[in-house]
């Protein structure tokens, strides 16, 4: 009996912890369940949409709210930049949103310092989101996981299954086959797409998801012209500025996308 008890106890400890609403299921994953010191590892927060229900990109769009991840880490250890999967596109009443339907994985990257204890630590992750169908819902979790310092790398349960939800999710390259100008004038901007390769070959169309809300009117016909040097043209938002540079998602009609930057052209 003694046995069994402990069995369960170290399965216990290589499940993702588990948080749920009628909307959301939220866990926590790490992509080792020990790390050596100096070494990195994946931390991923996994939320599970009911049917129809869909959060929100980092930019939202015309409605909602970004979903936002808070990590709490041991004293040294860092958090790289979220890594978002590339969003779909949501129109309803002539407002159009940025985000996730049926499951949503975040990731960082997570750097152990160097000198650090060869003992048991705690990551922990706190999550907002607003989940939307007909209406929508707010949610929050705080979640947590273990991780051991050791002089070895090890994985268990919940690293495969990040390892399988990764794999199955689409995230925007970042290394865009374009060079990025944007020409701006007092009702539209511009972006010009000078190819990197001798011999482009061109998506038979591309839309640009913006980083940042209240730049481009999102609603509005993105004007598509091919050539040797492709333009996408987008309607300005009334009465904001351009940022410098224009960042943002090239996606392509073959579901392809890319980070891009595009600096301001000097005319």
């Amino acid at each position: 009996m003694q046995t069994l008890r402990i069995a369960i106890c170290l399965l216990a400890l290589t499940l993702p912890q588990l948080a749920a609403s009628e909307q959301v299921t939220a866990e926590l994953h790490l992509s080792k369940s020990q790390v050596v010191p100096g070494g990195s590892l994946v931390a991923a927060v996994h939320l599970r949409m009911a049917p129809g229900w869909h959060v929100y990109w980092r930019n939202p769009g015309d409605s909602g709210l970004p979903t936002n991840v808070t990590w709490g880490l041991p004293p040294g250890f860092t958090a790289g930049e979220l890594r978002w999967p590339t969003p779909q596109r949501f129109e309803q009443g002539g407002l159009v949103s940025f985000g996730y339907g049926n499951e949503l994985w975040l990731t960082t990257v997570i750097q152990v310092p160097d000198q650090t204890a060869q003992e048991p630590v705690t990551i922990s992750a706190n999550l907002r989101w607003l989940a939307c169908l007909e209406a929508c819902v707010p949610g929050s979790a705080a979640l947590s996981a273990p991780l051991s310092i050791s002089d070895v790398d090890a994985t268990d349960a919940s690293a495969l299954a990040l390892e399988q939800g990764l794999a199955a999710q689409s995230y925007p390259s970042n290394e865009a086959p374009y060079r990025c100008t944007a020409h701006i004038t007092p009702n539209e901007v511009t972006l010009k797409l000078h190819p990197l390769s001798d011999k482009p070959t061109h998506p038979a169309s591309l839309s640009f998801y913006p980083a940042s809300e209240g730049v481009i009117q999102l609603a509005a016909a993105q004007r598509w012209t091919p050539g040797p040097i492709p333009q996408l043209t987008l309607q300005r938002a009334a009465g904001t500025k351009v940022p410098e540079p224009l960042e943002g998602l090239l996606v392509a009609d073959d579901d392809r996308a890319w980070h891009i930057s595009a600096s301001r052209a000097q005319e």
